[in-house]
């Protein structure tokens, strides 16, 4: 056979004339399609890795998103219509009664509407502050953010800037962020046929203790109205770009962890963390964050417990289970110790590890004994990570640390306890110490992975 141009020629004998057998060229192999809703790229109107549909696209690249803003995304989607299990969106309160007349300090509060190319992303932390204050899920964020169309749980309530954009896309006007939300037919653009109200709908942008920022989908107008009042929810999420360690991407020591704390330990593998249940992570935990410097509210520093409260003899009563000391055994440490009963947060360290709920984080606490050798290396800018090497007496601390001895959830025997120093000592700084010593300090910690 002679391969030339498409064709096959071929000299058959015992024929002498040659003659030529025409093949049809190969077809080139069909390259599947990514649909923007499994990564690939995304336009207007196209329905978004969490089930609604994408109203935004960043023009020039991306824009800061996630929980801390170091992560980067392109696009934002909107929830359908439908996301509130009723065929238009919910009317709720932008915070609790508690809340209606306090200010969430963590948000930057607007005396005009932000509309901003920087409020595009901002939702999301505007959100998780909002939920941190206490503002359950018959508020706007805390709706909001309890959504997980697509199994995504990055949901939120947008902020002016993006609920303008989230306007002008519902009335299939040009997209400007700095533009007024004007002229056009609700419903009518891209992929936005689902369901907007004409009236006020809330966003995650505060005035002041008292008032936050809403938008009207019928004339565009943003305005100030008080929190106890009613408005629409349509929550949104952000994608398309590189996650921060905050938001589940990958983490390097000194990172901020998904808990707002300080990522201090980086296994070379996973490690199992046991009595580890529903979302945390269980045999694939990858890291350890310690909880931030002043973590307890009111308190300067990390404060200081007995390990175990002076009732029921509990200060000398072994507790059953709290004795692991390995990377991953803290956390069923902590649990016994909870267990134990009459421990109480004012005069026990785990148990007031445990209730600490950075982040919305209710997986906090008190470390074992490796795990608090570990914090011990980052606190005393000591190399990480090899868990056999003991944190050396000597060392700067770093700020933020208390120089004092730091209580582990790891058991001893029945009256003692193993600690830590963080200052200098000589030799091992590893210690064993007894349940009633109050003057020891707590920090919390939690893994993921």
């Amino acid at each position: 056979w002679l391969l030339a141009d498409g064709h096959q020629t071929q000299n058959v004998t015992p024929h002498s004339t040659p003659f030529d057998v025409v093949m049809p060229a190969c077809p080139a192999p069909a390259v599947p399609t990514v649909t923007c809703a499994d990564g690939g790229v995304c336009v207007v109107g196209d329905t978004g890795p969490g089930g609604g549909k994408v109203f935004y696209v960043h023009a020039s690249g991306m824009f800061a998103c996630g929980a801390t803003l170091a992560s980067t995304c392109k696009y934002l989607e909107a929830a359908p219509n439908t996301w509130s299990a009723g065929v238009i969106d919910p009317l709720k309160p932008w915070a609790i009664s508690t809340y209606q007349g306090s200010d969430v300090t963590p948000i930057f509060n607007d005396a005009l509407a932000y509309n901003n190319a920087l409020g595009i992303g901002l939702g999301y932390k505007n959100s998780l502050a909002i939920v941190a204050q206490g503002n359950d899920t018959t508020t706007a964020a805390g709706a909001a953010r309890a959504y997980a169309g697509g199994s995504q749980s990055d949901w939120y309530l947008p902020t002016t800037a993006e609920l303008n954009l989230l306007c002008q896309w519902a009335r299939n006007v040009t997209q400007s962020v700095t533009t007024a939300c004007t002229g056009g037919d609700l419903n009518t653009g891209t992929g936005a046929s689902g369901g907007f109200s004409t009236g006020a709908y809330w966003s995650s942008s505060e005035i002041d203790g008292t008032t936050a920022w809403f938008q009207r989908f019928r004339t565009g107008g943003q305005h100030s109205a008080e929190k106890w009042g009613s408005g629409y929810v349509r929550p949104v999420r952000a994608f398309g770009g590189t996650l921060a360690c905050a938001d589940g991407g990958v983490c390097i020591v000194g990172d901020t962890g998904p808990g707002g704390g300080i990522v201090f330990y980086v296994a070379s593998g996973t490690f199992t963390q046991t009595g580890a249940a529903g979302s945390m992570c269980t045999t694939a935990c990858k890291y350890l964050e310690a909880a931030p410097t002043n973590w307890l509210t009111g308190t300067t520093g990390d404060p200081q417990r007995t390990w175990a409260t002076n009732v029921n003899a509990n200060q000398t009563t072994a507790v059953s289970g709290a004795d692991g000391t390995a990377i991953g055994s803290g956390y069923q440490n902590s649990l016994d110790i909870v267990a134990q009963a009459g421990n109480i947060a004012a005069s026990s360290a785990a148990v007031l590890a445990r209730e600490y709920g950075g982040g919305g984080k209710t997986d906090w606490f008190l470390p074992s004994r490796d795990e608090l050798n570990e914090l011990c290396k980052y606190a005393k800018n000591q190399a990480p990570g090899t868990t056999a090497t003991v944190c050396a007496g000597s060392g700067v601390l770093r700020s933020g640390f208390s120089s004092a001895d730091y209580w582990s959830s790891s058991e001893f025997n029945a009256t003692s306890v193993r600690g830590q120093a963080f200052y200098t000592v000589p030799g091992s700084n590893q210690y064993v110490g007894t349940k009633d010593i109050s003057n020891v300090a707590v920090r919390p910690v939690r893994a993921f992975g």
